[in-house]
Formats: C-alpha cells, structure tokens, sequence
C-alpha cells in the first residue's frame, strides 16, 4: 500500500478545493441547479481514478442534488433534468469567486 504523506494530502486537497476561504465562498452560494442553501462544493467531474477534479470544476449544489441526484442520474441528466450546464456554471463559480478575491477586502494575517 502506498503511504501518502500529511504534505501530499494537503497538496491534493489544495488542489481539489483551492483553499478553506473558497470552500467557505462556494457554500454561501446558492444551489446552481434550485437556488437552494445551503450548498457543498460539488465536483463536476472526477479527476480520474479515485481522484477529485480540480478546485475549478466545482458548483454549489445542496447536499440531496449532489449526492442523491448527480451521483446517481449522472452530470447529462442532471443537467438535462435542471436546464443546466454544469461546464458553465463552474466556470461562472470560478469568475464570481475570483472577482471576491479582488473586491473583498480580508485579514493580513
């Protein structure tokens, strides 16, 4: 079995989510597909074989469309069933969450 190192999670979790303030960002957004809240970080693709996508590729969904809806029925017929286009709505995700970047203004810790 292939050991990972506590480095080597941190690295792929970065990579997978961005970082805590982004995660946090995603779920104040409401649900692409209802409008609902509140929402989780929804990977719209898999990053391969037991691998998350990148932090771009992600939507906020609530917990049910995520798990019990695109999980299921799959990202077509989710899309399909929403009037959606998952592609784009991460990319809108991606847009809005870098605009707050540079219009928020945060801690300088």
């Amino acid at each position: 079995m292939n050991a990972r190192t506590q480095e080597q999670r941190d690295a792929e979790w970065l990579r997978a989510y961005g970082s805590d303030e982004r995660v946090e960002f995603v779920r104040s957004l409401p649900s692409v597909a209802s409008g609902k809240r509140p929402c989780v970080n929804a990977h719209i693709v898999t990053g391969g074989t037991s691998r998350k996508a990148d932090c771009t590729d992600i939507v906020p969904l609530t917990w049910s469309e995520h798990e019990e809806e695109l999980h299921k029925i799959g990202p077509r017929l989710f899309e399909a069933k929403y009037g959606i286009n998952l592609r784009a709505a991460a990319d809108e995700t991606e847009a809005k969450f870098q605009k707050y970047l540079t219009t928020t203004t945060r801690p300088a810790w």
